[in-house]
């Protein structure tokens, strides 16, 4: 029996989870306090703008809705490449320790949002 060949590059959504963890197409979540997402995006989204446009790094905050009712915090989503990811992360983390006034120096709490699939 001849198997049919499936381009994967045509249908995107059926890219097999370990192949898309690979080529680190797998976004990349973390919690941020609600009170802080202002912050981070900046006015009129000039902080937000500058972490995607400097890391290459598509960067989206969940909305109104997007989360569990039990959950206070917000999610921020990164996606791209590794590098970028890693780039994008650590400048927000910077705003919210500049927010905060909390040195590079100081221990703090980051929490990330790993995928049950990516978990071992």
């Amino acid at each position: 029996k001849r198997v049919p060949r499936v381009s994967l590059q045509s249908r995107p959504n059926q890219v097999p989870t370990f192949a898309r963890m690979m080529d680190g197409t797998v976004p990349w979540r973390c919690l941020v306090p609600a009170d802080a997402v202002a912050f981070i995006i900046g006015k009129g989204g000039a902080n937000i703008r500058e972490t995607a446009e400097t890391s290459g790094c598509r960067v989206t905050i969940s909305k109104e809705g997007e989360t569990p009712s039990t959950l206070a915090d917000k999610i921020i989503s990164f996606n791209g490449l590794v590098d970028q990811k890693e780039h994008a992360a650590s400048m927000v983390l910077r705003k919210l320790r500049q927010m905060q006034g909390v040195s590079d120096h100081e221990p703090g709490v980051f929490v990330i949002i790993v995928p049950q699939v990516s978990a071992p």
